[in-house]
């Protein structure tokens, strides 16, 4: 069912925009009468079917165009902002702390070649029971309780509804000691508004865009940010 459903909204994507051409025939037939009414003189059946077309058109692309333009222009100032990534410090550690890590987030990490992860139950997280994960003989996460965190470092990574639907997801590393900040960046998805359907995937956009050179290369930084900043791996490649 999950993958028909996948398979349906794919299909949508890619085939949205002709759903134009019934909702420009139906709200045609309905303005009809009304251009008819208005039109000077007394058009004939076919004039009135095109003007009636000519009308439907505008009033449609008028609405997508309203519906569609201030989210991406709130989704362009927010990669302005956010998009970017911005790197003060780095440095080379054995683990650091996430909050609410599950465990089948913990093997991409590991091997970025960290020791450790630590976290507080990602179950719990109002008991604030206090979690390390190590990487096991087998290649698996093995779990166990602790005491006290040892990790002088944390990242906070967080998933943020903007204004017109757009998600905004972060991740911040900072020195849990004093938040001082050594690294962030983030990526925007705008989904189109509230008529996205019509335009299917040419409504939805996102940075960093991976299809452009420096888009690629902040969106591998966002995506090994840990890696990057407390494990000792190199920056992306320059395009």
């Amino acid at each position: 069912m999950e993958s028909f459903g996948f398979g349906l909204g794919v299909l949508l994507a890619i085939l949205g925009p002709l759903l134009l051409l019934p909702a420009a025939w139906l709200l045609q037939r309905l303005l009809r009468p009304l251009v008819c009414r208005l039109a000077p003189g007394s058009p004939a059946p076919r004039a009135a079917r095109s003007l009636s077309w000519l009308v439907a058109s505008l009033l449609l692309g008028t609405a997508l165009v309203a519906t569609w333009y201030p989210g991406h222009a709130e989704f362009e100032r927010l990669c302005t902002r956010y998009a970017i990534p911005q790197i003060a410090e780095r440095v080379v550690v054995d683990g650091f702390y996430r909050e609410r890590l599950f465990p089948y987030e913990t093997h991409r990490l590991f091997d970025a070649g960290f020791d450790y992860l630590e976290t507080v139950d990602p179950q719990n997280p109002r008991e604030t029971r206090r979690l390390r994960y190590r990487r096991g003989p087998d290649g698996e996460s093995v779990v166990e309780p602790v005491e006290e965190f040892i990790s002088r470092y944390g990242v906070e990574q967080t998933l943020t509804e903007e204004a017109y639907g757009i998600l905004r997801s972060e991740k911040r590393i900072h020195q849990r000691a004093d938040g001082r900040l050594l690294a962030r960046a983030g990526e925007v998805v705008f989904q189109g508004g509230p008529l996205a359907l019509f335009l299917g995937a040419y409504a939805v956009a996102s940075c960093p865009d991976i299809r452009d050179p420096l888009g690629s290369r902040a969106f591998r930084t966002y995506y090994d940010l840990e890696g990057i900043v407390l494990g000792g791996q190199p920056l992306p490649s320059a395009p």
